[in-house]
């Protein structure tokens, strides 16, 4: 940083040589000075027009220079102006006397005028670049200011579009129910009426596409939801052996022929979670694995405390003999609209992979699949956040 010219140094000493040699050792070299006998001028003075640096005596008659430094520490407008005692005391009380009043650094008498231009000079430097950085922080204050705003209109804006896609979705799924219901009724009607000349496939068929058609508009509806209010669920402790029975019925996995075999589950672990949505959230990974699963199978459900560094964490595993995830499918099986194809003869898995890596990750918990050699394993990681542990 090169010198800093035609700064405004203020001198205050009581002896009048003093003055006039600083002053003009100090005027020759291209200061702005303004010298001061006593304490209570210089103050005055500087709250009227404030010097850049003070160079400041100590033993003076009716203010002495610690009080006078003290005093413009006070002043919230001259706080900031460094101030450089220059005494003849050279006692090491008297100069920490001097910098615990607020003095930035200490020159004894007699002093050598370059000693002291040095010192001028390098608290100049300092002070104009402490202003530099406060102003660089305040510029970058108000721009992290102007851009949280943006952002938060910009959030706002995300909000009202996604609850007015939430609303849109909602009434579509109202106005496809209606009529959807309607159609239903009048073929379960044609149903019963010609029961006995329709074939048990046709009706498993329509009631199959039946169930399969309301899931995906139930399904569809709650994920747009989970989605626009993600924060405001009700969240309470559940047990995980009337989660895992609750999804099982609900999952048709027993009307199918599958069966679930169950590790020892701790009775002290519960989730804290909105009980609706977990267990929906299992139901929807037991239908997921049901169409991955071989008939008459078993799946296997085990879970276990762990830790990641210091952090516990809750981990089960569902592990489902039958066919594997295709590898092209896999890295986004959770994701809505991935699968483009039909992968299993037991039908489309529809919205309910991606409802499930949903209502998990809004839970602090997060859902994995891995192909094995005879299937697939879902991995289920709860965070502490989600888990409580009782009695221990």
């Amino acid at each position: 940083m090169t010198r800093i010219e035609n700064a405004k140094i203020m001198v205050v000493d009581d002896m009048p040589n003093n003055l006039r040699l600083l002053d003009k050792m100090l005027t020759g070299s291209g200061y702005h000075v303004s010298c001061f006998p006593k304490g209570a001028l210089a103050i005055k003075s500087a709250k009227r027009n404030p010097p850049e640096l003070i160079l400041l005596d100590i033993n003076m008659p009716e203010m002495n220079g610690y009080e006078v430094c003290k005093r413009l520490k006070a002043d919230s407008q001259l706080s900031h102006i460094p101030i450089i005692f220059i005494s003849a005391l050279n006692n090491t009380e008297d100069k920490i006397m001097a910098f615990k009043s607020g003095g930035v650094d200490y020159i004894t008498k007699p002093f050598k005028f370059e000693e002291v231009e040095a010192r001028i000079q390098t608290h100049l430097k300092i002070e104009r670049l402490t202003e530099q950085l406060e102003k660089h922080n305040e510029d970058l204050e108000a721009r992290l200011d102007q851009k949280s705003r943006e952002l938060k209109e910009a959030n706002e804006r995300l909000m009202i579009l996604d609850k007015a896609k939430s609303d849109f979705l909602t009434q579509i799924s109202h106005e496809l129910r209606t009529p959807l219901n309607s159609i239903l009724g009048v073929m379960k009607m044609l149903m019963d009426n010609g029961s006995g000349s329709m074939s048990s496939d046709i009706v498993e068929m329509f009631e199959g596409s039946k169930e399969k058609l309301m899931s995906i508009i139930n399904d569809a509806t709650l994920l747009t939801q989970i989605k626009v209010s993600e924060d405001s669920f009700n969240r309470e402790k559940a047990g995980l052996k009337p989660i895992l029975e609750n999804a099982v019925n609900l999952s048709g996995m027993t009307e199918k022929g599958r069966t679930l075999e169950c590790g020892e589950i701790p009775q002290n672990i519960f989730i804290y979670a909105d009980r609706t949505l977990i267990d929906k959230a299992f139901e929807s990974l037991f239908k997921t694995a049901l169409i991955l699963s071989r008939e008459n199978s078993a799946m296997h459900f085990s879970c276990e405390d762990t830790e990641q560094g210091n952090t516990k964490l809750l981990l089960m595993k569902l592990n489902v003999k039958g066919q594997n995830i295709p590898e092209a499918i896999l890295p986004n099986f959770f994701s809505e609209f991935s699968h483009g194809q039909t992968i299993s003869s037991e039908g489309d898995f529809g919205l309910a992979p991606a409802l499930t890596h949903r209502i998990f990750k809004i839970n602090n918990a997060k859902v994995e699949a891995g192909n094995t050699q005879d299937g697939v394993e879902f991995i289920i990681t709860f965070s502490e956040k989600s888990v409580i542990r009782e009695n221990e």
